[in-house]
């Protein structure tokens, strides 16, 4: 499948100077959208179930380079939502049940496995050069 997806996100840190670095805890979002697909997977019916929200949170910090430039490296843990496709697949047993791809997935992974569907989480770390205007 390929699609075009869009993504918008806030993230809020509070910055506490020690000269040369400063430091920042960082909270916010991140939300990605499905505006168009050329080929759902099975049993999605509109390519905006396919959406997903990301809670962040993390630190990073500033490193002044001179006057005018910093490095800034930002880590944070990312916790998604389950998204509608998700949630559909995972409510209705039967289509599972009867999934012989499925079933022949989970059952390499053994009885504790099953085919509930759940959140996901990440980790996203950033590098970047800033200047100042």
């Amino acid at each position: 499948m390929s699609g075009t997806f869009w993504n918008i996100g806030l993230l809020l840190k509070y910055p506490v100077n020690f000269g040369a670095v400063t430091l920042f805890p960082a909270a916010g979002f991140d939300g990605m959208s499905c505006v168009s697909a050329n080929r759902l997977p099975d049993r999605v019916s509109d390519a905006g179930d396919l959406g997903a929200l990301w809670i962040k949170f993390g630190a990073g910090f500033d490193y002044n380079l001179n006057d005018v430039m910093f490095l800034r490296t930002v880590a944070l843990y990312g916790i998604r939502m389950e998204n509608k496709a998700e949630t559909d697949v995972s409510e209705d047993r039967s289509y599972i049940r009867n999934s012989q791809i499925l079933n022949d997935i989970f059952a390499n992974f053994g009885p504790n496995i099953d085919s509930k569907s759940d959140s996901g989480y990440g980790v996203e770390v950033r590098v970047s050069v800033g200047f100042r205007l």
